[in-house]
């Protein structure tokens, strides 16, 4: 960083007062627009629609739900619908904030699976648990 006198009388003692680097010219603005958050809300609701549509279909089909949530992912996605549509669907310029969404909505959930975790289950596999984590650290 820059070193500036202090316009306070520093200069004639020969201290100097760091400043913040000006903000940089390669800094985006990351401001979401109107048309950006139409998109997020209708993603947001087509993602939930899908969803539970298909995972409804699961159920009927006496799957557990989140295979129908699974495959809804891969409906709504460019593997099953190539790039254009999904494209269309999911604009480039929308993605990074249904990411951070999507990583919330994991974060939260794993938080509240450990919330409702039950240890006195794990009364009689202690040595099995224990191997499954460590392995599970050890080996990615």
């Amino acid at each position: 960083m820059p070193a500036v006198r202090s316009a306070q009388g520093n200069a004639s003692r020969g201290r100097t007062a760091r400043i913040a680097d000006p903000p940089s010219a390669d800094r985006k603005e990351t401001r979401v627009n109107g048309h950006q958050m139409t998109f997020i809300l209708f993603d947001l609701f087509l993602i939930v629609v899908v969803a539970r549509v298909l995972g409804a279909v699961a159920a009927r089909l006496h799957q557990p739900p989140v295979i129908g949530e699974i495959l809804a992912g891969v409906v709504l996605g460019p593997t099953l619908l190539g790039d254009a549509v999904s494209g269309a669907l999911f604009p480039p310029d929308v993605r990074p904030y249904l990411t951070a969404l999507a990583n919330l909505g994991v974060a939260l959930f794993v938080f509240l699976m450990g919330l409702e975790f039950d240890v006195s289950s794990l009364a009689g596999h202690r040595r099995t648990a224990a191997a499954v984590a460590v392995t599970s650290v050890v080996l990615p």
